[in-house]
């Protein structure tokens, strides 16, 4: 659990993490998968993002904030930052993406608001640098936790989803 300073020093890590790579016209990683695979996520995040914008941009929401957001966790006065140790569990990433997960809903349930921050993993070893965490720990991901603001338009942001049939195969 990061707060205060640390949750500034953190924040402050990956928004430079990004400034950088956004200077030098990089993309971030993406995923190990297949051509087509690539394709249809490359899409999905055009629309997604579009659909976004434009909705935020309906509710003339402040654009500087909400993409700052995405690197100061939201503003939240708490994060919890998940990490594995590779060599103490074989399903190292599973467990921990179910520990996020978990965590997500216990949160829920006690009214708090959370928001999943895959900039931790990608920012992974300037942020353990920051917090002066072991090199062997594996970042899986942050979450911000806090109370949601009443109003935000943020948090009235659509989430399509894809229809279940395309992205379940069943057999008997």
């Amino acid at each position: 659990m990061v707060t205060g300073d640390s949750i500034r020093k953190v924040a402050a890590v990956i928004a430079r993490e990004y400034a950088q790579a956004a200077a030098r016209k990089d993309e971030l990683p993406a995923p190990p998968v297949n051509e087509e695979t690539a394709r249809v996520l490359a899409e999905r995040k055009r629309e997604t993002f579009a659909e976004m914008l434009a909705f935020l941009q309906d509710r003339q929401a402040d654009m500087k904030a909400v993409g700052e957001g995405n690197f100061n966790f939201h503003r939240a006065p708490a994060a919890v930052i998940f990490g594995v140790y590779p060599c103490r569990d074989q399903n190292f990433l599973k467990s921990g993406v179910a520990a996020m997960e978990n965590f997500m809903l216990a949160a829920a349930a006690r009214g708090l608001g959370t928001c999943w921050s895959n900039a931790v993993s990608i920012c992974q070893e300037s942020v353990r640098a920051a917090l002066d965490l072991p090199s062997d720990l594996i970042l899986v991901d942050g979450i911000a936790v806090g109370y949601p603001v009443e109003g935000s338009p943020i948090n009235d942001i659509p989430r399509r989803r894809l229809p279940i049939e395309d992205v379940t195969e069943w057999r008997e």
